[in-house]
This record gives structure tokens, C-alpha cells and sequence, in this order.
């Protein structure tokens, strides 16, 4: 029987990046058994995605490694996202992905932090417990000097690598030949398949300071100039991101 990895993040909710890491993750490490562990977790959100379960459903069970991330999930606030209000995880959801995670690891299991993002500074009611679960990790890397600086005001003597975010091995997953296959599912046949396109994310946590008209007239300018057809992608559909999609193609 393989070894068995819990592997946190957000993997029970409709967001592109965050339901990659598992598949990356079991590419990477094919000689283990993942079990993915979410804030409510539940079965696949998309067809090609992976189950998770919650910390609760783990804590009896044989694990010989924690793998926590990636995605931007080191924090212990609540959440606002719907589905975990509505599941009533959103109070300790995230804290579980990481410092619950760590912290109920049995002490010779080690615990490896694989490059997750941390959204904000650690607010004083939660430094010592998340300073606890740092020390108890064994590998401590983030995605960038930012969130290596959050952590360091915690616990300023942590040892913290800052790496890549493991959805650089996207390419390893699909080969080029299937892409094309999908590809040319989504765009049609003929003339559609030889035209350039060009790929967009619309995200209006980021756009807050355009309007839609403002901001499809961008794309708009953006795809003349490229002499290239756009694909406006909403990656994340647990904020919203497939009905801002909708939005602004509307302006466009």
C-alpha cells in the first residue's frame, strides 16, 4: 500500500488555479496516495478534478507527510466566499488548511509548505498560534518577497525559500496534442482554428477602478492591435469571475 500524503487547499471550490494543484501534485509524486483536504471538501467540483475531505474526516487516519498548498491560503480569518458560509467553515476553514493541519500532524510527520501565497499581514490575536505552526514545519516556502515578509514578521528567525508556484508544471499535464483537441472544441473548426486568439482573464477584484464599458474597450483595442480573436476566460466562478466574463463581453 503507498504512503499516504494530506495535501491542504481550496480544492472544493470553482476556481481554476486552485483545483490544478492536486493534479500537479499527484504527477509530481506518483508513489503516494494524496488525500486532498478542503475547508468543506466534498466530491470533484469539475469532472477532471479530485475529491477532498475535511480535517476532521483525517485526523485518525495513517499520514506520512502533510503537503499544504499551494494557492493564496495562509491566513486564519474567515472567509467570504458563499459556499463556505453557507457550509458554516468559514470561521476556521483556512486556519484548518495550515496551522490546524501542522499542528495535528503527529511530530515525526513532516510538514512542507509548497508555495503558497499569504494575502495579508497576520493579525496579533493569531501571531502565536501561527507562529506555532511554523516551527512545526519542516520546509517553509512561499511564492514571493512579500509573503516571505509577512511570515518573517511572525516568526522572524523562520528559514522561508521563495519558489516558482507549482502551476508552472501546467505544461506537464495535458500534452499539446490534447490541448489542441480542446482547443479546437471550444473555438470550432475552419477559419476559427487558424485565426490568432488571445486569452483574457476578466477579474473585477481588479478592475475596480474602470468601468465595463472602459475595460471592453481596452480588450477591444488590445485585440485590433494584436489582430487577434479573444477568448475572455472567467477562471473563477466562486467570485464571480464567469458572470464579470458575461458583463463585459456584453460591452464589447
Amino acid at each position: 500500500m503507498k504512503k499516504a500524503i494530506a495535501h491542504s487547499g481550496t480544492f472544493d471550490v470553482e476556481n481554476y488555479g486552485d483545483l490544478l494543484f492536486p493534479l500537479v501534485a499527484q504527477k509530481r509524486l506518483p508513489d503516494f496516495h494524496h488525500e486532498h483536504l478542503s475547508p468543506f471538501g466534498g466530491g470533484p467540483v469539475w469532472d477532471d478534478c479530485v475529491e477532498s475531505r475535511r480535517l476532521e474526516e483525517l485526523l485518525d487516519q495513517p499520514i506520512s507527510g502533510v503537503l499544504v498548498g499551494g494557492g493564496n491560503i495562509l491566513h486564519p480569518n474567515p472567509s467570504s466566499l458563499a459556499l463556505y458560509q453557507e457550509k458554516g467553515v468559514h470561521v476556521h476553514g483556512y486556519a484548518d488548511l495550515w496551522i490546524g493541519a501542522a499542528l495535528s500532524a503527529s511530530p515525526d510527520v513532516p510538514v512542507v509548505w509548497n508555495a503558497p501565497g499569504v494575502p495579508r499581514q497576520i493579525k496579533p490575536e493569531f501571531q502565536d498560534l501561527v507562529r506555532a505552526a511554523v516551527e512545526r514545519t519542516n520546509y517553509l516556502s512561499v511564492r514571493d518577497e512579500v509573503c516571505r515578509s509577512i511570515v518573517h514578521n511572525v516568526s522572524p528567525k523562520a528559514d522561508i525559500a521563495v519558489v516558482p508556484d507549482s502551476a508552472w508544471d501546467l505544461p506537464t499535464l495535458w500534452s499539446a496534442d490534447e490541448l489542441d483537441a480542446e482547443f479546437a472544441n471550444v473555438v470550432g473548426g475552419g477559419e476559427n482554428r487558424v485565426v490568432p486568439h488571445v486569452a483574457i482573464h476578466v477579474n473585477d477584484r481588479y478592475a475596480r477602478d474602470v468601468t465595463d464599458t472602459e475595460l471592453a474597450g481596452v480588450i477591444d483595442q488590445l485585440s485590433a492591435a494584436l489582430d487577434a480573436r479573444p477568448i475572455l476566460v472567467g477562471i473563477g466562478p466562486c467570485h464571480d469571475d464567469d458572470a464579470y466574463t458575461v458583463r463585459i463581453a456584453e460591452e464589447m
